[in-house]
């Protein structure tokens, strides 16, 4: 619970390199120790991929294959590649990572902390019966049955495999065991980046975790589609979500506007944008757009990774995560 693997391993490597000439080796006390083991998982456009391993040698689970690789030599950041095809690879920078396969390279690859770290507060919730679930601070506090039981406890460490954490408090006869898979609420739709399955003995809950907000986060996505009737080519109309604000090109002109995520849905608020006058039809479009955007209430991410935003009237505009 205390480190992500990858940093922990960062911190190691770093704190050996500090330390300056090992001291005398004693050989009736020095004992061998495996190379610190990492395990991680990685977002990259939709898609999850799982890296793991210890020392030189790794594997990096993706599009259902798995992969050996080696390290490699680097300036900066950790390396692996595949010895028989250099074109599979992952370049992993801290929370980010360049992930190749065969030669196609994977976009927008971001880490996972699968829920856990104490930094990274997670909150999960599921519906008949009505449960929900936080680890925050150290602290594993689970409510069930609306709320006619309750479980505080220390959290437990996290035990992470690729794409799947776990949580388990043996003594409490409950596991907690989170994926990394989108998963939309049975009662909202609302999405959300974890699978969340809890276990209390006499009962098995089902539900979804993490923010919603980080579906939308974290670069640019480029609209294909507004209301049914497509757009046109080279627009380039975009959305862009930061923490409280959504901003972009409308196709001719730059726009931003508040948006807020409740459990019910979305909803933005009045659009600012620039005066530029462009050809008629980018105007249309625009106007078109900004209808659209102004009466969402929900968004869904279908199983592409397309963003999908939905208007109370019904209309629809689909983006894709940029280049």
């Amino acid at each position: 619970m205390k480190f992500h693997p990858l940093r922990l391993l960062f911190a190691c490597i770093l704190a050996l390199a500090a330390c300056g000439p090992a001291p005398e080796r004693n050989a009736e006390t020095e004992t061998t120790s495996a190379a610190p083991a990492f395990s991680s998982s990685f977002r990259c456009s939709g898609e999850t991929v799982g890296w793991r391993g210890s020392g030189e040698t790794s594997t990096l689970e993706a599009r259902g294959e798995t992969f050996e690789l080696r390290q490699a030599v680097t300036a900066s950041g950790a390396k692996h590649a595949a010895p028989d095809d250099p074109g599979t690879s992952i370049w992993n920078k801290g929370d980010k990572a360049t992930i190749s396969i065969r030669g196609a390279a994977l976009d927008e690859c971001v880490v996972e902390d699968n829920g856990g770290g104490a930094d990274a507060p997670f909150h999960a919730r599921g519906n008949e019966p009505g449960w929900t679930l936080d680890i925050d601070g150290g602290a594993f506090t689970l409510v069930w049955n609306y709320g006619e039981n309750r479980l505080e406890a220390a959290a437990p460490e996290a035990e992470i495999d690729g794409a799947v954490t776990r949580y388990i408090l043996p003594d409490r006869n409950v596991a907690v065991t989170v994926t990394a898979q989108l998963c939309n609420d049975d009662a909202t739709g609302m999405p959300h980046p974890f699978a969340v399955t809890v276990e209390t003995g006499d009962q098995t809950l089902n539900g979804c975790g993490g923010e919603p907000a980080s579906l939308l986060a974290d670069g640019e996505w480029i609209v294909e589609d507004i209301g049914g009737g497509g757009v046109i080519d080279n627009s380039r109309a975009s959305l862009q979500f930061g923490d409280d604000r959504v901003a972009g090109s409308g196709s001719c002109n730059s726009y931003s506007a508040a948006y807020s995520l409740t459990g019910e849905g979305l909803r933005l608020g009045a659009t600012a944008a620039t005066k530029r006058a462009c050809p008629e039809a980018l105007m249309n479009q625009e106007r078109k757009f900004f209808d659209i955007l102004h009466n969402v209430s929900r968004f869904e991410i279908d199983e592409t990774g397309a963003l999908i935003l939905i208007a109370d009237d019904g209309g629809r505009i689909l983006a894709r995560r940029g280049g």
